[in-house]
């Protein structure tokens, strides 16, 4: 989107991906890149202080499809062409907007499934005004609420 770049990773459900929820997880801070939040709390794996990798029981992806997002751009891998990193809370709200429709065109097929919007920390913010702009342009229209 306008030369901005963001990095995601995205876990696919291990129990049946094409009915199963799509739950998008933001980490705020701002500044906090959603990775820690795949490594180090709800993702498939763990990464262990010893730089060794542990596969996590209680993974969200057991029962939903969790797209990881990195935003702001600037976050982790996530960047802009411009380098202009100045990013607002309407900035990052319609990054992350144009994020959700890039993801879906890529993953049309799970365009059906019921999506969640969720996160923690500053994400507090992002969370509602993704949700306001979700509602509003009715897209993906399988929306159905945040935590």
């Amino acid at each position: 989107m306008n030369g901005t770049h963001l990095h995601y990773w995205f876990f696919e459900s291990q129990s049946n991906p094409s009915k199963d929820p799509v739950v998008l997880w933001l980490n705020g801070g701002p500044g906090c890149s959603s990775l820690f939040g795949a490594l180090n709390e709800l993702g498939p794996i763990r990464l262990n202080l010893n730089s060794t990798l542990t596969p996590n029981p209680m993974a969200w992806n057991q029962r939903a499809s969790v797209l990881f997002l990195e935003s702001p751009a600037g976050v982790g891998f996530s960047y802009k062409d411009s380098q202009d990193y100045h990013p607002s809370d309407d900035s990052t709200v319609e990054e992350n907007f144009g994020a959700l429709k890039s993801f879906y065109g890529k993953f049309p097929h799970l365009s059906g499934n019921d999506f969640y919007i969720t996160g923690e920390s500053y994400a507090g913010i992002y969370i509602p005004t993704l949700a306001v702009q979700v509602i509003k342009r009715k897209f993906p229209e399988t929306f159905r609420g945040i935590a």
